[in-house]
């Protein structure tokens, strides 16, 4: 599994060939990640580039769907609306069609995920 991070500071403006050559480049698809509402957020940006340009891979969006959220610590929240680790864990192997070897470790019941060949590029489109 590889995977490309994008860490986009800010939506506007939306760096639209960065993020365009990232999907086009991808073997499975994009999913975006982002701490509020999903709906006109990041993910919704990339959708309708990914929708202009017909570029033809699945987009998972994860973050706080469109509800009224309520109060409470933020490792609850993340898990709750489904945007901590284990939900992006969850939504490679589903973009991948692959499962991912998850191993518990420590009273704390962490996880980490074994995979055979990660690679990782961080792309900043504001240093670009």
């Amino acid at each position: 599994v590889q995977i490309r991070h994008l860490h986009l500071s800010t939506i506007v403006p939306f760096p639209v060939t960065v993020v365009l050559n990232a999907a086009s480049s991808s073997k499975h698809g994009v999913i975006t990640m982002e701490n509020h509402l999903i709906n006109g957020g990041v993910g919704s940006a990339t959708a309708e580039v990914l929708a202009e340009y017909a570029v033809g891979k699945r987009l998972i969006r994860l973050g706080v769907p469109n509800c009224y959220a309520h109060g409470a610590s933020r490792d609850y929240l993340v898990a709750e609306y489904g945007f901590d680790k284990f939900s992006l864990i969850k939504a490679i192997e589903e973009l991948c069609h692959k499962k991912l070897i998850i191993a518990d470790q420590d009273e704390e019941k962490q996880k980490q995920v074994a995979v055979d060949a990660l690679s990782v590029s961080v792309d900043r489109p504001e240093d670009l």
